[in-house]
C-alpha cells in the first residue's frame, strides 16, 4: 500500500471503532430515555432491558428499581 492508501485505511478503521464505540454508548442511554418519557407521560413503568457492567448498566439497574418502587407507591395509591 501507498503511504496515502495506508493513512485512509487507518482512518477508516479509526471511524468505524468509534462508531462501535458511540453506539454502544448511546444505544442504551437512549432506552433510558424512551422509558423514563414513557414514565412521565403517565404510562405503565417498564424495565430497561441493559445489562451491562458499567456505569450506564448501574443507572439503568438504579432506574428499574425506582421504576418498581413507584409501581408499588402507585398500587398502594389505588387500594
Amino acid at each position: 500500500l501507498s503511504f496515502w492508501g495506508a493513512t485512509l485505511l487507518m482512518i477508516g478503521l479509526g471511524l468505524v471503532l468509534t462508531y462501535r464505540v458511540v453506539s454502544r454508548i448511546i444505544g442504551p442511554l437512549e432506552t433510558l430515555t424512551v422509558a423514563a418519557r414513557q414514565i412521565a407521560a403517565g404510562e405503565k413503568p417498564r424495565e430497561a432491558p441493559i445489562h451491562s457492567r458499567n456505569e450506564i448498566g448501574t443507572l439503568a439497574q438504579a432506574f428499574d428499581s425506582m421504576n418498581r418502587q413507584l409501581a408499588s407507591r402507585i398500587a398502594d395509591l389505588q387500594q
